[in-house]
């Protein structure tokens, strides 16, 4: 349905509020001056009418009048099932005071450990800890490479180049269409950036692409003749996105495809990485769906004179979300997986491979929870094709 019709319905409908039909002016106040975040956030409107009929909320008169009657101080309430069964969530923490844009995180409050309680430490571990901003990303230096193990070219990957690697970073924050600003990425692009650099890494950072701007820098970056001289590459992406790709901010741009995106990458496509690890973090939506959480009760070998490498090999990707999921922002953390991957990797890079890596990041995420309807969020990692340990080395 279209904004205006929608906004006609709520305009008539509200606007009209008055003792008559015995709402308290608490909510009549409060519809009234939220009707325009109303309009704008309503989705499955014909659905919503469908079952505000079906619970009596309103009869088919008033749905044709464009009219909906409310009485009593009740009628937030009464709405509430007819809202969540059209999967109007933030129409429902708008009229209850608790919206939050979908991608923001907040940091829960411990609660006060119940008597009983053994210990008060004990009882917090069972909590989410609040976050804190990193104000200083300062990566700890490795004491040995490959973490003391001994190194051999069949398990591990050659990290001891320098640069380490080439590291392409894309952020959209600001879009031609100002609602799909995305506040908070800033700080996925500033934090990776430090991070990155201090792994290593050479940084080609960019900000606010369209996808034709994106497919020019991709094009770019894997083919520039320095990658046969470094060990590795990284692709940081934060961006609006679907179930298979990711958005850039022209107003009607296109998804940029994650396989396409791999394809750029690999060992057919980028032969200066061939057989070198290629680490992809996409940090974007892949739907709607919302996590409420569940109650708990032989390139290296000198020996080989000719060497073939699959086309697909040597790609990590992770994820931020499981396919279909929301992924969370905040305006002071940015996004939740790239907070957890600069702490969890300044903390422990320089002891630990990449997989053991991210495993932690993994634990960390899944320790989250918003305050908006408490969700959670659960990551995705996999590789393609031949891999190896993986270990940064920095500060060597």
């Amino acid at each position: 349905m279209k904004r205006s019709v929608k906004f006609k319905v709520f305009f008539t409908s509200f606007s009209r509020l008055d003792d008559a039909l015995k709402m308290d002016r608490e909510y009549r106040k409060k519809i009234i001056g939220r009707l325009s975040l109303l309009v704008e956030n309503v989705i499955n409107f014909d659905q919503l009418l469908e079952r505000a009929l079906k619970s009596k909320l309103v009869t088919q008169k008033t749905i044709n009048e464009w009219q909906l009657t409310y009485g009593g101080p009740g009628t937030i309430g009464k709405l509430t099932g007819p809202l969540l069964k059209s999967n109007n969530h933030d129409i429902l923490d708008i009229l209850h005071d608790d919206y939050i844009d979908s991608e923001q995180l907040q940091p829960i409050t411990i609660p006060t450990p119940h008597s009983g309680e053994k210990d008060e430490k004990e009882f917090k571990e069972k909590y989410i800890f609040e976050l804190e901003e990193i104000r200083e990303v300062r990566v700890k230096p490795a004491r040995q490479r490959y973490g003391g193990k001994n190194f051999n070219r069949h398990d591990f990957y050659t990290m001891e180049s320098k640069p380490r690697g080439f590291a392409l970073i894309v952020v959209n924050e600001l879009f031609q269409d100002p609602k799909n600003n995305r506040l908070g990425a800033a700080k996925d692009f500033d934090l990776m950036q430090k991070l990155l650099r201090q792994l290593g890494f050479q940084v080609f950072p960019h900000q606010n692409k369209t996808k034709q701007q994106i497919e020019h820098i991709v094009d770019e970056f894997t083919k520039q003749p320095e990658l046969e001289n470094v060990n590795s590459c990284v692709v940081a992406i934060s961006s609006h996105g679907v179930k298979d790709g990711f958005c850039g901010t022209g107003l009607h741009d296109q998804v940029y495809a994650i396989e396409t995106l791999k394809t750029k990458f690999n060992n057919s496509n980028c032969q200066a990485l061939n057989g070198k690890p290629k680490i992809f973090f996409i940090q974007a939506c892949r739907g709607s769906y919302r996590d409420m959480g569940a109650p708990v009760d032989r390139h290296d070998d000198p020996a080989s004179q000719v060497d073939y490498n699959a086309r697909i090999g040597d790609i990590f990707v992770e994820y931020s979300c499981q396919p279909g999921y929301l992924s969370k922002r905040n305006e002071g953390y940015g996004s939740w997986l790239f907070y957890m991957v600069v702490k969890v990797f300044m903390e422990n890079a320089w002891q630990d491979d990449l997989t053991e890596l991210i495993r932690k990041v993994h634990t960390e995420i899944a320790q989250l929870k918003s305050t908006n309807q408490g969700e959670k969020q659960a990551a995705e990692w996999y590789v393609n094709g031949l891999w190896k340990q993986l270990y940064f080395n920095p500060g060597l």
